[in-house]
């Protein structure tokens, strides 16, 4: 939601607003990654170095592929569909781990 309220505000060339947007992203961005690492460290007991250093792994390849990615579609189509694409993509993801994230240490329902 974030995503789709900052580049409405791109749309509309608000930068005070731009600037919350970016701020609430990257507060919600900083509260989420240490909860991803928790999630792993307890689901995966006995690897936890290597369920993390993949984690990391993963995280920094698309940290350094994404750009690159969004810069050819910026100049193939225009930076309206980069927002646009990943507000889907985060919203599509959004709703495919709530419905999949289960906590391993819940007890079984009898």
């Amino acid at each position: 939601m974030t995503v789709l309220l900052f580049w409405l505000a791109l749309h509309f060339g608000l930068i005070p607003v731009l600037v919350l947007f970016l701020l609430a992203y990257r507060l919600l961005l900083g509260c989420s990654l240490p909860v991803q690492s928790t999630i792993l460290v307890n689901l995966f007991q006995q690897q936890k170095a290597t369920a993390v250093g993949l984690y990391n792994f993963s995280r920094f390849i698309g940290a350094a592929i994404g750009p690159l990615i969004g810069g050819l579609i910026v100049m193939q189509y225009s930076v309206n569909v980069v927002f646009l694409s990943l507000d889907l993509l985060l919203g599509v993801a959004a709703f495919v781990i709530r419905k999949n994230l289960s906590d391993p240490f819940e007890a079984a329902p009898r």
